[in-house]
C-alpha cells in the first residue's frame, strides 16, 4: 500500500522541498489463499477450503513506511500471516513472512499526483506443513528476491485520491509479483484511511519443496504522516 501526501490548503504537497517527510501505515488484509504446496511426493491445493479467513487465520502483522527527500526515498513493507486449514483427510499450515525494502525515485511529481519507480529486495520466510491421509511433511524455506516496480497516486479532490503499486521480481524464487490498487481519504493533514484490493503471488522450487502460491483480497489501512 501507498501512503498519501499531505493535502493542506496552504501547502503544495508535491513541490520539491529540502525537508524529510515520512509516514507509517498499519493495514489489514482479508486474504484468500490459493495455489499448491508440494513437499517430496506429497502435494495439496490450499484453495480447497470455504474461503473464510477467520476460520484459517492464526495471526497477522502488516505495516509499511517511507521516508522521502527531494525526489528520492526509501520504502519498506512487513507482512506476516499465519494460516492453516483442515479438510476431510488432509490439511496444511502456512506461516509467511515477507519483508520488502526499496529505494525510490520520482519519475513525475506535480501538485495533484506522482509516479515513482523503485528497486530493492524482498525477503521471504515460509514455514509450511501438509497432512495427507495420515502422513505429514514440512519445510521452512527462506530466500531473497530482487524486486522492482512502480508506485503512483492521483488526487481526485482536495481530500480523496486513488493510488496503486505494481512490483515484480525473481532471484531465490522463479518469479514473484505484487499488485495493489486503492482509494484513500485524508481525514486531517496528518491522518488518512485507505481501502483497496491486493494480489500477491510467488513461484518457488527447490529439490525439497515447491510453492506455487497466491494471496488476494480486500485491504484497508490507516496512515500517520510526519
Amino acid at each position: 500500500m501507498l501512503s498519501p501526501a499531505v493535502m493542506a490548503a496552504d501547502i503544495e504537497p508535491y513541490a520539491p522541498q529540502d525537508t524529510i517527510h515520512g509516514s507509517i501505515t498499519a493495514y489489514g488484509w482479508y486474504v484468500f489463499p490459493g495455489g499448491d504446496i508440494t513437499i517430496g511426493n506429497q502435494s495439496i491445493d490450499i484453495g480447497e477450503g470455504d474461503g473464510n479467513l477467520f476460520d484459517i487465520l492464526d495471526g497477522f502483522f502488516m505495516a509499511n513506511g517511507e521516508l522521502t527527500y527531494a525526489g528520492f526515498g526509501v520504502y519498506g513493507d512487513v507482512l506476516y500471516a499465519g494460516l492453516s486449514d483442515d479438510y476431510a483427510n488432509s490439511g496444511w499450515e502456512l506461516d509467511t513472512l515477507v519483508v520488502t525494502g526499496l529505494l525510490t525515485y520520482d519519475l513525475m511529481r506535480s501538485s495533484t499526483g506522482f509516479v515513482q519507480v523503485g528497486a530493492g529486495v524482498r525477503y521471504w520466510a515460509i514455514d509450511t506443513s501438509i497432512y495427507i491421509a495420515g502422513s505429514s511433511a514440512s519445510r521452512s524455506p527462506d530466500w531473497v528476491d530482487f524486486a522492482g516496480g512502480f508506485r503512483g497516486q492521483q488526487y481526485l479532490s482536495d481530500a480523496m485520491y486513488v493510488e496503486g503499486t505494481a512490483l515484480a521480481g525473481f532471484g531465490g524464487s522463479d518469479f514473484m509479483w505484487d499488485v495493489y490498487g486503492g482509494l484513500g481519504y485524508n481525514f486531517t493533514s496528518n491522518f488518512s484511511g485507505t481501502i483497496g484490493y491486493r494480489g500477491l503471488g510467488v513461484n518457488y522450487s527447490t529439490g525439497a519443496a515447491e510453492l506455487d502460491l497466491t494471496m488476494h483480497g480486500p485491504v484497508a489501512g490507516l496512515t500517520l504522516r510526519f
